[in-house]
């Protein structure tokens, strides 16, 4: 990664990391001017950074294998350095559950993602100015679920038509793909849900009349529930719900 040329490069932050302002410590103490800060941001002016240490606060992003880009800037000109790798990202996405688990076979419903580390909802998104942050992706089976709101811990997408008794939900954040936080020893991506299984209410068999088509009338059953063919062959209407068509 280290070979990658500067406008290839992925930053780890798409806004400045805020530089901390360092303890007014006196140097005679011996303390570390710039610990990890607590208190009045106001009470402290100066900044900490040397020339081989700078200590700033991070910014909300998303996104692993990042390089760090360090600017020392003038009124002159400007100078930066990267990272001679990719040495920092962000915690990778987890999955720990999605709701309704059984889904309408035309698709529609409203799938409930909860995790951690899905990203801001605040952060930008495309365009060459916004750095190259994507909306996280959720799929079903492999079929895209549009986004409908999301935050860091939640995601709600518009399902997919599907028939499968099984299909894996993944989500995928800038690169990252999302571990099911009960698998997440094993590496498993994913959690699973299901399309509703097809319901038949009523058969209608019709006889063959001429070459092709069906007769004007239905054929009757003769046994309540019971549906009673003809030799001859003819036609059949299944009604019912969640065939998937």
């Amino acid at each position: 990664l280290g070979t990658q040329p500067p406008s290839e490069r992925t930053p780890l932050f798409v806004s400045p990391c805020e530089m901390v302002p360092r303890r007014d410590v006196a140097e005679s103490t011996g303390e570390d001017p710039c610990p990890w800060i607590g208190g009045r941001i106001d009470d402290l002016p100066a900044f900490c950074a040397t020339d081989r240490a700078l200590w700033c606060r991070s910014t909300v992003g998303i996104g692993g294998s990042l390089f760090v880009r360090a600017v020392s800037a003038s009124a002159a000109a400007e100078v930066s350095g990267w990272s001679a790798s990719a040495i920092a990202g962000f915690r990778q996405p987890v999955m720990h559950s999605v709701a309704p688990a059984t889904l309408a076979t035309t698709g529609g419903d409203t799938l409930q993602v909860s995790g951690a580390f899905f990203g801001s909802a605040d952060l930008p998104q495309g365009g060459a100015s916004a750095g190259t942050l994507d909306a996280p992706a959720v799929l079903v089976g492999g079929r895209p679920c549009p986004l409908l709101s999301r935050n860091d811990s939640f995601l709600a997408c518009v399902s997919p038509p599907g028939v499968r008794g099984q299909e894996a939900v993944t989500v995928t954040v800038q690169g990252q793909a999302a571990l099911a936080s009960g698998g997440a020893a094993q590496g498993e991506a994913g959690l699973l849900v299901a399309y509703r299984p097809p319901v038949v209410e009523r058969v209608r068999g019709f006889e063959l009349e001429g070459a092709s088509g069906p007769a004007p009338t239905a054929t009757q059953e003769t046994v309540p529930g019971r549906l009673e063919l003809s030799t001859r062959g003819g036609w059949l209407q299944v009604v019912g719900r969640d065939f998937g068509a």
